[in-house]
């Protein structure tokens, strides 16, 4: 087993996603009015299906399959 949290269990923010193949992301923070990207688990047959939902304010503008995407996330401060 390994540390690396799942994508539902990881609670960092997301910067981004996108289609790795492109040369620009789909949804960023602070383009198009995104505001917040987050993980989710949508319920499947056996388990839940890792999934993004898109924020403009309160409102979610879209879900993305988790397997479609790439993700990033915001880069955290190290102290000195």
């Amino acid at each position: 087993m390994t540390d690396i949290p799942g994508i539902l269990n990881d609670e960092r923010e997301i910067r981004c996603i996108g289609n790795p193949a492109s040369d620009t992301w789909d949804y960023e923070i602070g383009r198009y009015g995104v505001t917040k990207i987050a993980a989710y688990g949508e319920p499947g047959m056996t388990c839940y299906l890792p999934e993004f939902a898109v924020y403009t304010g309160d409102e979610i503008l879209a879900r993305v399959p988790a397997w479609t995407v790439s993700v990033h996330y915001v880069i955290q401060e190290v102290p000195a």
